[in-house]
């Protein structure tokens, strides 16, 4: 069973002031030799009683919290003053805290305000005529967050499609299906074979040649369809007649003009 919170207040019940008082000395001088033990440090601890200031509690024993009390008198007053604090400055810290916190708190809410507002007016459940001129600039600057956190975002997925997107070709690949009765003329690469053939004077590509060869492909493929590569019973494939010619020859002689 977990114990309860107890209430940082004076005791004012005498008996159970008393009682506190001997339980909590106690447990207070044994986490002193656990934290001197496990940790190796030099630690002593005084306990001035609430009745009578003599009969004062000493931990390990008076000759070593002296020794230990002058030595850390030797250090620099700053250094003696480090983490050093009383009831006082205790509470006073706590204090600072707390206020520190409903700062925050009241800022997230009034944050939550906002976008609340923000929401409704969007749906046109609210209206922005009822607010002041500092709840208005308010949720100005809220609304200009907002759209620079969806720029941020949307340039930071741009910039993941753009590193994941893999390189796309630099030369466009064309396929030519076979036509039932002749043979497939299979993949060719435009780009490859336009650049195949340059020009002696500036080695550009020239567009004549492009157009060459789109005309050349074209004859090729309808040769193709009309000269199938199987044997018509008639004779083999030397004996077929190609209707336009040696196409090689010809472009050999369109680029030798050129």
């Amino acid at each position: 069973m977990a114990r309860k919170k107890v209430k940082l207040s004076w005791i004012s019940n005498d008996a159970a002031r008393k009682a506190t008082y001997k339980k909590r000395k106690k447990g207070l001088l044994k986490k002193v030799s656990e934290l001197s033990t496990l940790c190796g440090v030099e630690a002593t601890a005084v306990v001035i009683g609430p009745n009578d200031p003599h009969a004062s509690e000493v931990w390990p024993s008076v000759p070593e919290a002296q020794r230990t009390l002058l030595k850390f008198k030797t250090l620099p007053e700053m250094d003696q003053g480090k983490k050093m604090m009383n009831q006082e400055g205790f509470f006073r810290q706590r204090i600072e805290k707390l206020k520190e916190q409903g700062k925050r708190w009241a800022s997230e809410n009034r944050e939550t305000e906002e976008d609340t507002l923000m929401y409704l007016c969007l749906t046109g459940r609210s209206c922005l005529e009822d607010l002041a001129i500092v709840d208005l600039n308010q949720l100005g600057k809220r609304i200009d967050a907002k759209l620079k956190g969806v720029e941020q975002r949307m340039e930071a997925i741009k910039r993941s499609t753009e590193e994941s997107q893999p390189q796309k070709e630099k030369e466009s690949t064309l396929e030519f299906w076979a036509v039932p009765g002749s043979v497939a003329w299979g993949k060719a690469n435009k780009v490859d074979q336009a650049n195949d053939y340059k020009l002696a004077g500036n080695g550009e590509t020239s567009g004549l040649q492009a157009a060459a060869m789109e005309t050349l492909q074209r004859q090729q493929w309808l040769m193709e369809m009309m000269n199938p590569h199987e044997p018509n019973g008639v004779g083999d494939e030397s004996d077929s007649v190609n209707p336009f010619g040696d196409a090689s020859s010809w472009f050999d002689a369109f680029m030798g003009d050129i």
